[in-house]
């Protein structure tokens, strides 16, 4: 058997295909990884153009801003968590019921019914996730008792005036 330029090149390609089929199932294998424990929360405040995240992710908590009416950047705090908050995190999560969660909990604005000209909804969305399960869920101006429970276990972690400050007789809806 003659061996011409075709067939010769065609052999030449088969360590790039085998390196780039070993690259692909490697990718894959990638994302089946756990997502590993993390909450992260974004927060307007009721406050136009402001916004705030919150970052609680498997070993560090970060605290995210926005300055200058909408304009700035600010990294507020960001610190390693200890192993005793590690270990409440992973308790709090793999005991959080992510399956009763509903994608939205909303309640109309009506901004005629406010007299102060600041006033702006509280909109919020959260994202929790716990080994291979995640679960996002956004609130718009009302209270719900799922995000009470993240608020109460997060608010220790955080200094006092950056504390998530969610009062259930400032909302007219409830979930």
């Amino acid at each position: 058997m003659k061996l011409t330029s075709f067939t010769y090149h065609g052999f030449c390609f088969y360590p790039f295909l085998l390196v780039g089929l070993l690259f692909v199932l490697n990718l894959q294998h990638l994302s089946a990884q756990p997502f590993g424990y993390s909450i992260k929360i974004t927060d307007n405040a009721a406050i136009y153009n402001n916004k705030i995240e919150y970052q609680i992710l498997n070993d560090s908590l970060s605290i995210l801003g926005v300055g200058d009416f909408g304009r700035t950047p600010v990294k507020y705090l960001a610190r390693p968590l200890t192993k005793k908050e590690k270990n409440t995190l992973r308790k709090f999560l793999n005991a959080f019921p992510l399956d009763s969660l509903d994608d939205l909990y909303r309640n109309d604005f009506n901004p005629v019914d406010y007299d102060h000209k600041s006033y702006y909804p509280r909109l919020m969305e959260i994202h929790l996730s716990r080994k291979n399960k995640q679960m996002w869920y956004r609130t718009e101006n009302c209270w719900v008792r799922y995000s009470d429970l993240i608020f109460n276990f997060i608010n220790p972690m955080l200094p006092a005036e950056v504390r998530i400050q969610y009062d259930k007789s400032n909302f007219n809806a409830f979930y």
